[in-house]
């Protein structure tokens, strides 16, 4: 009897076991069901974490490359599936292109920009003085900044080892730690700050065209980098007007400037994107603008669908807009405080709408270095004596490159925008202030913009 009594109860306590195991999986099960989805951030975040795996796993076999044409370095992302899902991509995507950077495409022509740049964060890495540097690089949309911050991101987590903190509009704040594999979110401002006083730490800023402001702290010992439209509202906190100083003389102001029709085709060609006559008049249409042939060759936009942007905008100018521009028509820098604030909405500003703006003259290099000679020159700058050395040997291409960048020269955007402004000029009886203003532009085939209608 007892052995029956024993074995009732060792069913007794098993059926016990197997109901609280249900139990168990039915409580989970309803967890599960009941559990908030991920918010937007936290999605980030998960994309980010998985992303960086990715390119930590494979960075080994990541090559540069000089297309035919000789006017790009390329560096393509690991063609791998994240663990999330998405194919590896770089961080930053730049205006309505968040998702499809997979490869980068580094002009030649600003080598020396890059080289700049490189040469400051390997320098400030090692050397740790109390004193770190900001770059404001300021261009017209599709000119590449957010490719820059792109470079400067993959080098300095990978290459160099840094800390780098990505932070995009819309407030999204990303901290890649120096073991390239951890990724946290930052929310407060105070938690960039804290970072930043750490030489080992890179800033990168990109608002994509929102109201959102850089963080920014005069105690900073690291390297910010801070890519924006022309357009005042971006960095206002550390520059008040195109033409003033910036607020310390740790800032250094410098621009990117539009493509030239040869660099546009051979981007087209890298990406493998259609050059028909129809994309080549269309990228003509608005004048530099890598990002506006993009969306020719998918069909997206016309020569006529820019030149009608182009008759809109024009069309909303008023004689007192010709006003303002007569005030600044003798002096170039000055006329930039006009064309980088809001003053007249929309018309005058960089963006390859009316004009845009180029470099000077072409800049050659007394030391000329491609891309990947520059960045093996980084990583071999371990000590505070290597980047005395470094900076000493590049100091005059160094120099010449900082002087370059802060200058530019007018361009216009489009083949018909000086006929059309005259257009609008004499209809509203301000032509002679417009003409002023046309003196400030480069002579064309058809000599300076105002001769061509003399």
């Amino acid at each position: 009897m007892a052995s029956h009594t024993r074995i009732e109860e060792r069913l007794d306590q098993g059926e016990k076991i197997e109901r609280l195991a249900q139990l168990v999986e039915t409580l989970a099960q309803r967890a599960k069901n009941t559990q908030q989805p991920m918010t937007t951030a936290e999605q980030a975040l998960q994309e980010a974490r998985a992303n960086v795996a990715v390119f930590a796993e494979n960075q080994a076999a990541m090559q540069w490359v000089t297309d035919e044409s000789g006017l790009f370095h390329t560096l393509a992302a690991p063609d791998i599936t994240s663990s999330n899902g998405t194919r590896a991509k770089f961080p930053f995507g730049g205006k309505d292109d968040f998702d499809n950077v997979r490869v980068l495409m580094l002009r030649v022509s600003h080598n020396q920009l890059y080289k700049l740049m490189l040469a400051n964060i390997c320098a400030t890495k090692v050397s740790r003085n109390d004193k770190g540097r900001t770059f404001l690089l300021r261009g017209p949309p599709g000119t590449g900044k957010s490719v820059m911050l792109n470079l400067i991101w993959y080098v300095s987590l990978f290459e160099l080892g840094m800390n780098v903190i990505c932070h995009k509009g819309g407030g999204v704040m990303h901290m890649y730690r120096d073991d390239k594999k951890t990724v946290s979110m930052l929310t407060h401002k105070w938690e960039v700050l804290d970072w930043m006083s750490e030489p080992n730490t890179v800033y990168l800023f990109d608002p994509n065209e929102t109201s959102t402001q850089p963080v920014y702290g005069d105690d900073s010992r690291g390297i910010n980098v801070i890519a924006s439209s022309p357009n005042l509202k971006h960095y206002e906190c550390i520059l008040k007007s195109a033409s003033s100083s910036p607020k310390s003389a740790t800032i250094m102001p410098v621009w990117s400037y539009a493509w030239t029709h040869d660099e546009i085709v051979a981007g087209l060609n890298i990406l493998r994107k259609p050059v028909t006559d129809g994309v080549k008049k269309a990228s003509k249409a608005v004048f530099g603008d890598f990002r506006f042939a993009l969306q020719a060759a998918s069909g997206l936009v016309t020569e006529d669908s820019a030149t009608k942007a182009l008759s809109g905008v024009i069309d909303k100018i008023t004689a007192e807009h010709f006003d303002m521009l007569q005030r600044y028509a003798h002096y170039n820098v000055a006329f930039a405080d006009l064309l980088c604030t809001n003053g007249i909405p929309g018309s005058f500003q960089l963006s390859h709408t009316i004009v845009t703006q180029q470099a000077l003259t072409t800049f050659k290099a007394e030391e000329p270095l491609d891309l990947p000679a520059v960045i093996h020159e980084c990583k071999k700058t371990q000590t505070k004596e290597d980047a005395t050395s470094l900076l000493k040997a590049w100091e005059k291409s160094l120099d010449a490159t900082r002087s370059f960048h802060m200058e530019f020269q007018l361009q216009w955007a489009h083949p018909r925008a000086r006929e059309l402004l005259l257009q609008r000029a004499i209809a509203i009886r301000s032509p002679v202030k417009l003409l002023r203003m046309f003196k400030l532009f480069p002579p064309g085939a058809d000599g300076f913009a105002d001769e061509a209608h003399a």
